[in-house]
C-alpha cells in the first residue's frame, strides 16, 4: 500500500530531526518546518523530498490526482476523514486555491507556500 511506504518514508525524516512521530501528519510537518537551528538548506531540501515523493509522474508539478494523494494522506495521518473522500469539483477548488500562476498545478514554490 503506497500510504504505508509513505507514511514509514516520512517517519524515517522524523527520527532524522530528533522528532517522534505524533500520528497527526500536519503537527508533524510543523514541527518540522519551526526547528529554529535547521539550515535553510536542510528545510528546503526535505520539502524538496515531500515534493517528489508526491510527483510521481516526475514532471516537476503536482497535478489534481497527486494533490489527491496528499489530501488522502494528509486524512489519513491526521484521522481528517472528510479528506478521503473528497469529490473532483473539490480537489480542483483546493487546487485553483494553491495554484497561483494559474497553470493548472501546484509547482514547488506554490507548495512551500502552503506548507509554510
Amino acid at each position: 500500500m503506497a500510504c504505508e511506504k509513505t507514511k514509514g518514508d516520512f517517519e524515517t525524516i522524523l527520527k532524522f530531526f530528533d522528532i517522534e512521530p505524533s500520528g497527526n501528519y500536519l503537527a508533524d510537518v510543523s514541527k518540522i518546518a519551526s526547528i529554529e537551528n535547521i539550515s535553510d538548506r536542510i528545510q528546503e531540501n526535505f520539502f524538496k523530498y515531500m515534493f517528489r515523493m508526491y510527483d510521481t509522474d516526475n514532471n516537476g508539478s503536482i497535478n489534481s490526482a497527486e494533490l489527491r494523494n496528499i489530501l488522502i494522506d494528509i486524512g489519513h495521518f491526521s484521522g481528517r476523514e472528510e479528506y478521503l473522500n473528497l469529490s473532483d469539483d473539490q480537489i480542483a477548488d483546493i487546487l485553483l486555491c494553491l495554484d497561483k500562476d494559474q497553470s493548472g498545478e501546484i509547482d514547488f514554490s506554490e507548495f512551500l507556500a502552503w506548507l509554510s
